[in-house]
């Protein structure tokens, strides 16, 4: 089976090294296993995720090395790797060797991240975002996270690109840097950056098209709300001589697979809350699509006529091979 379905999709797996922290049935010889699927079965990439304090979990570049070993084809995502605290240099120098092992092999997701006290359930969580930025020596810059992302990106491109880099910006001052190695795929592995949901706002579509390869929504979004967004940031590609057509435009999905509706809900109630801290059961819908083959496959097409390229499916259950070899069975063949 081809990465690139006939209809021109791409579908992804996210396999959660978060789950492997508060599921213990869940382990790393499963996460492996799975991954070795996923290769098999023609997905276009393995996701994983990133987190600080906030939300636990394995590292996401550690734990993509060891998938690197063990797969051949499937590309190695994040979805979405949290630059606050994260010292660009050493990131791209840590990145670049990831690039190297999986013979170019990887895509690098990046975001800020929402960690956040007194919302989405973490009242009692002392971790927030500007706490986390804070204990990474970062916190100076919390007011500056926006240009600090523009900048974290256009400083690791350089260092992947050229062979002596000064950078001076608002949040980083280098000068003379020279970083090897240099990531296996040239000029460099693609940066998708995270940027709202469905109705991202006008300054963060123009970040995005001036330093990033493609576009990354995570949950939240509707085709309804997905294409005129789309629309709207082609317009700022075309400002920044860009063509859309090369630009990507990837959503990570959160849903269940199968033919009790109500059983996949009650099992995305449990999942979300353990991942989260917080009971989402009013707003299942906001997440994915829950339910068998016909309702994927109805969403899927739809967000594709949208706009969306590529699709990172999340499985919120405890039966992931479950649900994911029902999925690679009833839907991978009709689009």
């Amino acid at each position: 089976m081809c990465s690139v379905l006939k209809s021109g999709i791409r579908i992804g797996v996210s396999l959660s090294n978060r789950a492997l922290i508060f599921m213990p049935e869940y382990t790393l010889d499963d996460l492996l296993d799975l991954s070795r699927y996923v290769d098999d079965h023609g997905y276009y990439c393995i996701s994983l995720g990133d987190g600080f304090l906030a939300k636990a979990r394995w590292d996401p570049i550690i734990t993509q090395t060891a998938i690197a070993m063990i797969t051949k084809r499937v590309k190695l995502a994040t979805a979405t790797l949290n630059i606050n605290y994260r010292q660009p240099v050493q990131f791209a120098r840590d990145w670049a060797v990831l690039d190297q092992i999986s013979r170019g092999r990887t895509i690098l997701g990046i975001g800020i991240g929402t960690a956040a006290a007194g919302t989405r359930g973490e009242e009692d969580n002392p971790f927030t975002l500007q706490r986390e930025m804070e204990i990474s020596r970062n916190g100076h810059l919390y007011e500056k996270r926006g240009t600090m992302l523009a900048e974290w990106i256009e400083l690791v491109k350089e260092l992947w690109t050229k062979e002596k880099v000064s950078y001076h910006g608002k949040c980083y001052t280098y000068d003379g840097l020279t970083l090897q190695p240099k990531p296996y795929q040239k000029p460099h592995p693609p940066v998708l950056m995270s940027a709202g949901y469905g109705t991202t706002k006008d300054f963060m579509l123009k970040r995005v098209a001036k330093v990033a390869d493609g576009w990354l929504v995570n949950g939240g979004t509707t085709p309804e709300l997905f294409a005129p967004t789309w629309d709207r940031l082609k317009e700022y590609l075309k400002q920044n001589s860009k063509d859309h057509n090369k630009f990507d435009t990837a959503y990570q999905v959160t849903g269940a697979f199968g033919e009790n509706v109500r059983e996949c809900r009650q099992e995305m109630v449990w999942w979300i809350k353990s991942y989260y801290g917080t009971d989402d059961a009013e707003r299942l819908n906001w997440w994915g699509p829950q339910g068998g083959a016909d309702v994927w496959i109805d969403w899927i097409t739809k967000c594709a006529d949208a706009g969306v390229k590529t699709f990172i499916v999340r499985f919120a259950t405890r039966k992931l091979r479950a649900q994911l070899d029902a999925f690679t069975k009833q839907v991978l063949p009709s689009l």
